[in-house]
Formats: structure tokens, C-alpha cells, sequence
């Protein structure tokens, strides 16, 4: 079994998460990589991500971290 974190909910903007959490933000892809290289320091080997920031992830963070993106679907496939 792999435990995997939440990094930031593909809904919030970067000021929703500078309002919630009372500081300013450089950007959304360094706040999931910053999030994402926490929980694997405390031991979570996965992170929930978009699939705009694996890439990122894969480059700030190495291989060794599972990556699970929801929601991708198959051209032409209806949304909802």
C-alpha cells in the first residue's frame, strides 16, 4: 500500500491559496513541488498533481515519487 498526499486542488488560484494561508506566493508549480518535496520528507512515497505539474514534479523530486493524476480523459470523451 502507498499513502499519497494532496498537493493543491486544480480549483484554487494562487490568491485563494495567499488568502487562506496568509503569505504570498511565487507560483502554483512551486508551491506543489514545495508541498509535494514535504511530504515525501516525512515519509509519503505519493502525491495526488495535475497532470500540468508532473513534469515539474519529476524534474524537482526524481522518479522514485508515484505520481497519480484523476480526471484525464480520452480525446473526444464528454467532460462530467
Amino acid at each position: 500500500m502507498t499513502l499519497l498526499g494532496v498537493t493543491i486542488l486544480t480549483s484554487l488560484s494562487v490568491t485563494d491559496l495567499e488568502t487562506t494561508w496568509n503569505r504570498r506566493l511565487g507560483s502554483i508549480s512551486e508551491e506543489v513541488v514545495r508541498l509535494a518535496g514535504l511530504a515525501r520528507e516525512a515519509g509519503v512515497r505519493g502525491v495526488v498533481a495535475s497532470a500540468l505539474e508532473t513534469r515539474t514534479l519529476r524534474s524537482a523530486l526524481g522518479s522514485e515519487l508515484v505520481i497519480v493524476t484523476p480526471g484525464i480523459r480520452l480525446s473526444g470523451d464528454a467532460a462530467h
